[in-house]
């Protein structure tokens, strides 16, 4: 005998989101006659953490700390009853609906299953809605995994009145993907990007000339000249990085713009726009994605930060001249600064897509946390003069990609593709619940026995 259950996406299609339907069927194979009591299944969400403190060897002083925060439950009962089913296949259709939150806790405050107001984990205090986050799961130092699973449970009547009921149990994880939130788009005010600047100033040989390769000096080498550093004119390169503070989980890359712009600096006079007249190349890049995951259980923290991709280049890639790098600040258009803007996409000289297969959301619930940052490398030349600088720790909010409802088949059709062979439904029958009013307008009832089912015996 053997319990198994189908669901209507094993046909690879995407993940679920909050609000779809999740039909399918339990299907039931017995090889004998059998007696069934009762079927039911149960589909919950819930966020798991295991943390393993060790000190010193594993066997002796080892303590495990555990965290559970349930997100919601919800169970159906398929079947009733004290016949014996002839051998054959039997098949129960179900129904469910993913919540569009985590639904509310009541916990007493003062309860071990209570989660507190800590930063960046979700608590219980507040009564406002908590978005289901992706199904996830991460391992190392310790364990954690958000997982929607649906659970049926078969118990087969006791035969005497001094012996147990047996059970039978099959499940299947459902993966979940988030919508993402109004909130996260709704930014009154909020630059949507971040700029990351760098500057670097050199001494010019001779006033009158412009800059060249023999005109570059670092400021180890004022002293060697005639006049003083303070008198001699210099020339300040300002490089601007602008990273978007929010990514939408798309495989489109990510736009990162450098750009830069130059001036002359005299003692006592205004600064002078200068041109770099192509000059300033990248000459290598590299771009390191982080991933940090936070967990608690009870008062017991623990975080893992991992370098998911790392995406390079070596291709040389001229950086635009901006004339002015004011038109980059933030809340500034480019028709309030007075300059047309020239920029260098990043994505010209490397591939900067992001592999949406490994990585998910941002998100925050009772137990678990996560966000991702990035880091980037700049070799750079201006003539013969090579620099390099590393902005890092730079923060990126990673959003679920944006889900339009497109129109589909209505719930009546999606229950006839329920990943079922053809030789299953001549083989088997769709049981109902006896005894119990089915109506014509009943999504699950929709579906009609193509052949009676087998006869019962008490």
């Amino acid at each position: 005998m053997s319990l198994s259950i189908s669901i209507s996406n094993d046909d690879g299609k995407p993940c679920f989101l909050p609000g779809s339907p999740v039909l399918g069927v339990v299907k039931l194979v017995t090889y004998d006659d059998q007696p069934i009591g009762e079927l039911s299944i149960t589909f919950r969400g819930r966020a798991s953490v295991l943390l393993i403190h060790s000190y010193g060897d594993m066997t002796t002083s080892r303590k495990d700390y555990q965290s559970v925060g349930y997100l919601f439950s919800q169970h159906l009962n398929l079947y009733r009853g004290k016949y014996t089913h002839r051998k054959g296949s039997y098949m129960w259709p179900f129904a469910f609906c993913i919540p569009l939150a985590a639904a509310p806790r009541a916990v007493a405050p003062n309860s071990t299953d209570f989660f507190h107001a800590e930063h960046p984990w979700k608590n219980d205090r507040p009564l406002g809605s908590h978005p289901l986050p992706p199904s996830m799961s991460h391992g190392g130092r310790f364990h954690c995994s958000i997982n929607y699973t649906l659970e049926a449970t078969l118990a087969q009547p006791a035969r005497t009145p001094l012996s147990s009921s047996k059970t039978l149990t099959a499940s299947k994880e459902v993966r979940v993907q988030p919508l993402p939130s109004q909130v996260d788009w709704d930014s009154e005010g909020d630059w949507p990007y971040s700029n990351y600047r760098h500057r670097l100033q050199y001494i010019m040989k001779d006033v009158s000339e412009s800059p060249s390769p023999r005109g570059l000096l670092s400021h180890v080498s004022h002293g060697f000249w005639g006049k003083k550093s303070d008198d001699r004119k210099r020339l300040e390169i300002c490089i601007s990085v602008r990273v978007p503070k929010r990514v939408l989980l798309t495989e489109q890359p990510l736009s990162l713009i450098v750009s830069a712009s130059a001036c002359s600096i005299t003692k006592g006079s205004q600064p002078e726009n200068v041109s770099l007249g192509n000059q300033l190349t990248i000459t290598q890049f590299k771009m390191s994605f982080w991933q940090h995951t936070h967990v608690r259980a009870g008062r017991h923290h623990a975080s893992s930060t991992r370098r998911v991709f790392v995406r390079k280049s070596s291709s040389h890639l001229v950086v635009s001249e901006t004339p002015s790098l004011g038109s980059w600040q933030e809340g500034q258009s480019e028709a309030q600064s007075g300059s047309s803007v020239t920029a260098t996409s990043l994505s010209d000289m490397v591939d900067l897509s992001l592999p949406t297969a490994i990585l998910t959301p941002d998100f925050s619930t009772y137990n678990i946390a996560r966000s991702h940052s990035l880091e980037m490398t700049f070799k750079m030349q201006y003539l013969n003069k090579k620099f390099k600088f590393c902005p890092g720790n730079i923060p990126i909010r990673l959003l679920p990609a944006k889900c339009v409802p497109q129109e589909g088949p209505t719930l009546d059709t999606q229950l006839t593709n329920v990943s079922v062979s053809e030789s299953d439904l001549r083989e088997g029958w769709m049981v109902f619940s006896p005894g119990e009013n089915l109506s014509t307008d009943d999504d699950v009832a929709n579906i009609l026995l193509e052949e009676p089912p087998p006869q019962y015996r008490a």
